[in-house]
């Protein structure tokens, strides 16, 4: 990295020559658009890109063409991370790996995993806006021959959105004094020592029956507003529930549902995507990446230093 910063210009400041950090270029501008002048490389495990420098370019100040070409600006996060360092970030980010495990961030179609091939007769007979999620598959003499699953993401940043109506302690207490906030932001002295509950509290996971079913979105004081985001298989019915968190419970009097993003019948062609897979198969694209060709380094390096000093 010691060449990079030396073809940047040199600019006067306050009396003081120094260099122009502030100075940018991108890939475009170096006029290597060209495709055939690169290459994919997956990055293995534990290869730092000053060794990936020196090994393809035989010097490891290259390392500014390598994040030139792929449009890293950080060194540390935009690079894949260690296994090691990965979980310590997703720990730091989102609490723990299991807390991470259990945040849903969004659904998406889940046609990367699914193999399946149907019949013409099948797909006649799939369910209301079930067949958008299927395309045909074309045999002799332009006849459709069977249907396999559209190879297209599509995703969605929740699935159901409902407001439960609640029976539950509208207490918040902090160890200290036992002082307690209402759901509206009213601090009050709570006159016993021993309060019984808290109250929910937004952003947090809430449970039935040990699985997490939902999202707290708003807090008002005789219902919350969730985020449903399991599948079929688990819902929220007329019981209680617990905070993950805070520990609270309540009693379900009633559920209203405000929004649906995916219908019950079109569940089984969606997928959660929880924070942990979601780092986990980030990292693992980031290995992935472009490395322009030991030819071009040279015109590069000139075409660089030329744009920086105009």
């Amino acid at each position: 990295m010691t060449q990079f910063f030396k073809k940047f210009p040199v600019i006067n400041y306050a009396n003081n020559n120094g260099l122009n950090l502030l100075a940018r270029v991108n890939m475009s501008k170096l006029a290597l658009n060209n495709k055939q002048a690169y290459y994919s490389y997956v990055m293995p495990a534990g290869e730092r890109p000053d060794n990936l420098s020196h090994n393809y370019y035989d010097n490891p100040d290259y390392v500014w063409l390598i994040g030139l070409t792929n449009q890293i600006i950080d060194p540390y996060y935009d690079y894949p991370l260690s296994d090691e360092n990965l979980n310590t970030y997703i720990s730091n980010t989102y609490g723990s790996i299991p807390q991470a495990s259990q945040k849903i961030l969004f659904f998406r179609t889940n046609w990367v995993s699914d193999n399946s091939v149907i019949s013409v007769a099948a797909y006649g007979a799939l369910g209301t806006g079930q067949q958008k999620y299927w395309a045909p598959q074309i045999g002799y003499a332009g006849k459709i021959q069977s249907y396999v699953r559209k190879q297209e993401t599509w995703q969605v940043t929740t699935n159901l959105v409902q407001i439960l109506n609640l029976t539950y302690d509208l207490v918040l207490l902090t160890q200290d004094n036992y002082t307690i906030t209402d759901p509206f932001g009213n601090e009050l002295i709570w006159p016993e020592s021993n309060p019984s509950s808290t109250t929910f509290q937004v952003g947090e996971l809430i449970t039935q029956y040990s699985n997490v079913v939902a999202t707290v979105v708003a807090v008002n004081s005789n219902f919350i507003v969730v985020e449903h985001i399991a599948g079929t298989s688990t819902t929220i019915t007329t019981d209680e529930i617990d905070g993950v968190t805070s520990g609270a419970s309540g009693t379900v009097l009633s559920i209203v549902t405000t929004a649906q993003n995916i219908p019950d019948n079109e569940m089984q062609y969606w997928e959660a995507v929880n924070a942990y897979d979601y780092e986990v198969e980030l990292n693992a694209n980031k290995k992935q990446i472009n490395l322009l060709d030991n030819r071009y380094s040279g015109q590069a390096t000139k075409q660089l230093k030329d744009l920086l000093a105009s």
